[in-house]
């Protein structure tokens, strides 16, 4: 399963650290073709790509309380799906205040 717990990845990755790990973050509400190339273009450039998606109110918060439109377990597990991504988390902080 690639949605972890950050206490998860913490465990994980101090138990085998890829050389290489990325990170990105976003709300990835409703998932399109820009999503999926960035995400590719991610993993070249890592051995592990990391992926904290925007959880329900975080996204209310910066954007709208309209938003949003895909609950964020939802969002979570289509971005797991995707080949480019090894792990995804959930998180509440506002947009670029993740980690």
């Amino acid at each position: 399963m690639k949605i972890k717990t950050r206490n998860e990845l913490k465990d994980i990755f101090s138990q085998d650290r890829p050389k290489t790990i990325g990170f990105t973050s976003g709300s990835f509400d409703i998932l399109h073709p820009g999503h999926v190339d960035y995400l590719e273009k991610a993993k070249q450039q890592c051995d592990c790509l990391v992926v904290a998606v925007n959880s329900d109110a975080s996204i209310k918060g910066y954007k709208s309380t309209l938003r949003p439109i895909v609950p964020a377990r939802d969002r979570a597990r289509v971005v797991a799906g995707l080949e480019s991504v090894d792990y995804v988390f959930l998180f509440d902080e506002l947009k670029n205040k993740c980690c």
